[in-house]
């Protein structure tokens, strides 16, 4: 029997092992998934659970669009290239809550919150390359040592904080005047494209106005759990950091309409655990505003 254990990664990571197993494994003997693993299967129509029993044990059978979810999930998390750029914009906005909290950040002290892509945490070898690339672009830095190209106490700087107080992801070109006639149009939302013949004409798109969208949703749904106990907000956290992280840095349409409804199945397993089943009601129109931005 398969117990799924809380990880960085989790719930989501979890479930996607569920599904594998039980694809692999047809009958396989699943023992207490959870009401979380349980919502995220329904709402996503991803798995039926089946022969359930007093002691908790039960069978998933998976559907098509479970089969879909974990082969996405996989290949994202095999992408060596995503995980390399999505690094440095979570480090950033760390160092940039340490900075607001009143203090310093080592490589260390971020490790110990397991940062990860998928599951997979982080090597001190990611994060210290990681570090070096801020300190070369200007947006931290810190104390040096002989042996390393990054800083090991390091400072954000006001170009760094720009990045994250914006918004911004440090891999985005920051606009910078040109000469006359010459014109940049920016198109903000989801599925929009425009045709323009022009000589001195720029376009270039990208999700905004959906990334502001998931800012409210995630900040919405800790909120909406805070006077939950702690153990049930750990997963709202989670998944509300996900996103923001998504919603920071390259703020892809179809991530941040799989990580905002992972936000949202995660406060109404929240809400139904403890008896608020209002909560769903509550933050549905965030959720709304986020898939109407990005085009759903």
């Amino acid at each position: 029997m398969t117990t799924a254990r809380p990880r960085p990664g989790d719930p989501e990571l979890a479930m996607i092992e569920i599904l594998e197993l039980a694809i692999n494994e047809p009958g396989h003997t699943f023992s207490n998934l959870g009401p979380e693993i349980e919502a995220m299967f329904e709402q996503h129509l991803f798995a039926e659970v089946t022969d359930e029993t007093v002691g908790g044990t039960c069978s998933v059978r998976v559907k098509p669009m479970g089969r879909s979810a974990v082969r996405r999930f996989r290949e994202r998390q095999a992408n060596k290239i995503d995980r390399k750029r999505a690094l440095p914009d979570k480090y950033l906005r760390y160092i940039w809550e340490r900075h607001e909290a009143g203090s310093h950040s080592t490589p260390s002290d971020f490790l110990a919150t397991e940062p990860h892509w998928c599951g997979v945490v982080y090597t001190a070898a990611e994060v210290e390359r990681a570090g070096a690339w801020l300190y070369e672009r200007g947006f931290v830095t810190g104390v040096l040592m002989n042996n390393s190209d990054a800083p090991i106490r390091v400072e954000i700087t006001s170009d760094g904080a720009d990045r994250v107080e914006n918004r911004q992801s440090v891999h985005e070109q920051p606009v910078t005047p040109t000469a006359n006639n010459h014109f940049h149009n920016t198109i903000t939302g989801g599925n929009v494209n425009v045709a323009q013949q022009a000589a001195h004409f720029t376009q270039t798109q990208d999700n905004r106005s959906g990334a502001e969208a998931a800012f409210e949703l995630a900040d919405a749904a800790v909120e909406r759990v805070s006077h939950l106990p702690s153990e049930h907000r750990a997963g709202v956290a989670a998944a509300a950091s996900d996103l923001r992280d998504e919603a920071q840095g390259p703020a892809r349409g179809q991530r941040l309409r799989e990580l905002s409804n992972k936000v949202f199945t995660a406060v109404v397993t929240a809400g139904a655990v403890n008896g608020a089943n209002d909560l769903g009601a509550q933050l549905m129109p965030h959720l709304q505003k986020v898939l109407e931005a990005i085009g759903s």
